[in-house]
């Protein structure tokens, strides 16, 4: 006779152990978790070692301020078949994405990848360009070094890229100008050096192949950028904020950034 949801329910659930009950991956028909008599001492978790994919309608995963700790599983984002869309698992400890990163089958079905304020000291996870479907990733907070690998040009869906206060160096690869559809560029507080690549605007024809026409928010203070602040910033005509500030640029400012009629931080 198989156990019902109110069967997982009466066991006793000890807070001692300091992690997630051991049969939260497999309901059949939940629609959220916690369920109403979830133990109280969740949100003091310290180790995620596996996440069941026997939740078969499960599209949203949060485990944000929590204490896990060692890798974020992988299997969160490698199961092809997987209805999971939105992973928000920022202010733990985890200190890298995944043990194995080998992967060889990806989620197509992530449209959020949200790991903020962590410990995770690695290169840019150059792999998460094959999760096609992935709109909105943010990495800021954590001490990520080494560069941009030019496989984020790949990243074709790409509304929201969030990599702000890390390590990152070098260049900042023109391949993120085939991002067509980027409305958020954040590399706040990084180590970024050289010119800014002028496919961040729309300089390109034709836009739709290269180019950023959809940009609201360019955020690049606190780096070592130099040179001209590229002419094409000037055509971005849904430019909302742009911040230029605490890098080494030089040369003049264009009296076409007082046309972009939707600039309200500059």
């Amino acid at each position: 006779m198989s156990e019902s949801p109110n069967d997982y329910n009466q066991q006793q659930y000890d807070p001692d152990q300091q992690q997630p009950p051991h049969h939260c991956g497999t309901f059949q028909g939940v629609n959220t978790y916690p369920p109403a008599s979830a133990p109280r001492m969740i949100a003091n978790c310290s180790s995620l070692i596996h996440f069941s994919g026997e939740i078969p309608n499960l599209e949203v995963i949060s485990l944000s301020g929590n204490m896990f700790t060692g890798s974020i599983p992988q299997s969160l984002l490698s199961k092809s078949d997987s209805s999971i869309r939105i992973v928000k698992i920022r202010s733990n400890k985890f200190t890298s994405l995944f043990e194995n990163s080998n992967l060889t089958t990806f989620s197509n079905s992530i449209e959020v990848l949200d790991v903020n304020e962590k410990l995770i000291n690695k290169s840019f996870p150059f792999w998460l360009s094959n999760l096609h479907m992935l709109a909105v990733l943010d990495l800021s907070g954590n001490l990520f070094s080494g560069y941009l690998p030019v496989e984020i040009g790949n990243m074709l869906r790409l509304e929201e890229l969030k990599v702000a206060n890390n390590l990152f160096t070098s260049y900042v690869p023109e391949e993120i100008g085939k991002c067509s559809l980027l409305n958020v560029l954040d590399l706040e507080g990084n180590r970024f050096s050289g010119p800014v690549p002028e496919e961040i605007g729309k300089c390109r024809e034709p836009v739709e192949l290269f180019g950023l026409p959809n940009l609201e928010v360019v955020a690049l203070e606190e780096n070592k950028f130099s040179g001209d602040v590229p002419e094409s910033f000037s055509s971005l005509s849904s430019l909302q904020h742009l911040n230029l500030s605490s890098n080494s640029f030089s040369g003049h400012i264009l009296a076409e950034y007082g046309f972009i009629w939707s600039l309200f931080y500059f």
